[in-house]
């Protein structure tokens, strides 16, 4: 299942158009920041209902590269939780990772975490620390 195939660009100074009130829990949202003739695409994802504590951040941001190969870890295109939810999934060689914290719990990158990436949410827009 796509979870989201429509990516949204971040501006230079980490701006979005972006409203976190559009992701369904479960769900990711992908963008993409140009910058200096590099590429790099992030992904935002809201946790599922069963896994939200009403103490705990709901929205988690990573660059979308595996620590393994540093290749990207959705196949399918906004694809990154494994089939339960439970897990961010790397589609090509199946490392697990937290939620939460990016840190691979099984797979061939154990030990080592996705890199986090920052955001605030201002006027109901996504700014990331880039």
């Amino acid at each position: 299942m796509l979870e989201n195939k429509n990516i949204i660009y971040i501006s230079e100074n980490g701006e979005t158009d972006f409203s976190p009130k559009n992701i369904i829990p479960g769900n990711c949202q992908v963008f993409k920041h140009n910058s200096n003739s590099k590429s790099s695409e992030i992904f935002l994802l809201k946790l599922p209902l069963k896994l939200n504590k009403k103490d705990h951040n709901d929205l988690f941001a990573y660059k979308n590269m595996c620590p393994h190969q540093k290749i990207s870890l959705d196949l399918k295109p906004g694809n990154f939780f494994n089939y339960d939810k439970t897990a961010i999934q790397c589609s090509t060689h199946g490392a697990l990772f937290k939620i939460d914290d990016g840190f691979c719990f099984k797979g061939p990158c154990s030990g080592k975490s996705l890199e986090k990436v920052d955001f605030k949410i201002k006027n109901d827009k996504i700014i990331f620390f880039l």
